[in-house]
């Protein structure tokens, strides 16, 4: 019994032995697998950190970029605005509540209606046209362009190149357009609209009323294309992009006076420095630089003429 029993606590104490090296095996493994995983945990965390700190460099960049776009918009928009103004005169009020609602009803951003009526406003009024009618038709030709362009699928921008085109009496333009226009009609149209007696009495005016009759009237299935079919995704792209720019300007309206006074402060830095620095240059620098100049020619010039009068010498040794 009792070697049996001292058998047994023998077989106990060996495979005991044998647990504890199993486990400081497991434990070292585990340690060597825990610092692996640390390693992994920290690459991830800076690969995350990296990434998050790469898309806010991108998206400063991009607030930047937005910024600026804005503030460029706003100043447009402003210039285009002075710009109707002169050109209507007393009509430029209503010319400016048309284009209040020109991305819905044109497709085209407020700026962009406004600068291609007042284009065509300045057209009208050199010609000799009185504001009144130059701002209808102004207006009219403008929303033609956006229905022309809906009609046919171009862009508004291509159908307002040839409207104006069309307007100083280059008929080709508008042929793709549907319209069939000579210098013969446009006299006898300005004839029959009793805007002169003879052919001799009519004005560049006249003539441009004339053509702006014609093509009314040779693209009436065309107008009102751009209201009927302001459903479909041209269209709705169209009004979202007009959109956009005018929610684009509208943001720079608020950073005008900003970037105002900026460039203003820049300005006025410039010229209190730039007389001053200008001064310095002329009476310090450039006397310096003489006399650098003069000490090179007069001393190392010399030099420098000895030297390879020596190593001609020399050579010649």
């Amino acid at each position: 019994m009792g070697n049996k029993l001292a058998d047994v606590i023998a077989f106990i104490k060996a495979d005991n032995s044998e647990l504890k090296s199993d486990m400081a095996e497991a434990e070292n493994t585990i340690q060597s697998s825990g610092g692996r995983f640390g390693s992994v945990l920290q690459g991830v965390g800076m690969a995350v950190g990296m990434g998050v700190a790469g898309m806010a460099v991108d998206a400063t960049g991009k607030i930047q970029a937005f910024t600026g776009e804005a503030i460029a918009s706003a100043s447009d928009l402003n210039e285009t605005v002075s710009k109707s103004s002169v050109v209507f005169g007393d009509n430029s009020a209503a010319v400016m509540a048309w284009a209040q609602t020109s991305a819905t009803a044109l497709g085209q951003s407020k700026q962009g209606a406004l600068d291609a009526a007042s284009g065509f406003g300045n057209l009208f009024v050199s010609m000799g046209m009185s504001t009144g009618p130059a701002s209808d038709m102004s207006m009219g030709l403008t929303q033609l362009a956006s229905d022309l362009a809906s009609f046919n699928n171009l862009d508004p921008t291509v159908a307002l190149e040839k409207l104006r085109a069309g307007m100083l009496g280059q008929s080709e333009p508008l042929q793709s357009l549907g319209v069939n226009m000579t210098a013969a009609s446009v006299t006898a149209k300005a004839l029959e609209m009793g805007l002169a007696a003879t052919a001799d009495a009519l004005t560049p005016a006249m003539l441009a009323q004339a053509r702006y009759a014609i093509i009314l009237d040779q693209t009436k299935t065309a107008q009102g294309d751009f209201a009927r079919t302001s459903d479909g995704l041209a269209n709705q792209q169209r009004i979202a992009d007009a959109q956009w720019k005018d929610m684009t300007a509208t943001i720079g309206q608020a950073l005008l006076p900003v970037q105002l006074a900026l460039i203003q402060s820049t300005n006025q830095f410039v010229q209190r420095v730039l007389p001053p620095l200008s001064e310095f240059i002329t009476t310090r620098v450039v006397p310096a630089m003489e006399a650098i100049g003069n000490v090179i020619q007069t001393v190392v010039g010399p030099m420098i003429d000895a030297a390879m009068g020596w190593f001609t010498s020399l050579g010649d040794t």
